[in-house]
């Protein structure tokens, strides 16, 4: 098999005068092994929280989408977990409704996340490539 993920992507811009257009078209990549994990978690504000993937030996993308219902205000912090620093190193930030994907190495850190202001549902979708 070959090209089981399909990847598209567009993003534009206008404020003002200034004018800006993302387009990169699709980007298609196959799957090895077959392997898929999906759920979804509560992120609280009271703690930082382990993203939970089970039942794949190497997770490979990862897709993160806010489940919140605003459009405004609350957030979800995401990044490693990190000894050194004490925790959760925020290296990104999921607004409401946001889809995020991330490309993981097969040796990363633990990713963590913190809700804002009140406890957010985040869907989790994991692949193995």
């Amino acid at each position: 098999m070959a090209d089981e993920f399909t990847l598209r992507y567009s993003l534009s811009y206008a404020k003002g005068q200034a004018l800006a257009s993302i387009a990169p078209g699709s980007l298609k990549f196959p799957q090895a092994t077959q392997g898929f994990f999906q759920s979804i978690q509560t992120i609280n504000t009271t703690a930082e929280e382990n993203v939970t993937i089970s039942n794949l030996t190497t997770p490979s993308l990862l897709v993160l989408q806010s489940m919140e219902a605003t459009t405004t205000g609350n957030f979800v912090v995401y990044g490693p977990n990190s000894t050194a620093y004490g925790g959760l190193v925020p290296i990104g930030r999921l607004g409401p409704k946001d889809i995020h994907h991330l490309r993981l190495t097969s040796t990363g850190p633990t990713l963590r996340m913190q809700a804002n202001t009140a406890a957010v549902n985040v869907a989790i979708y994991a692949f193995e490539l």
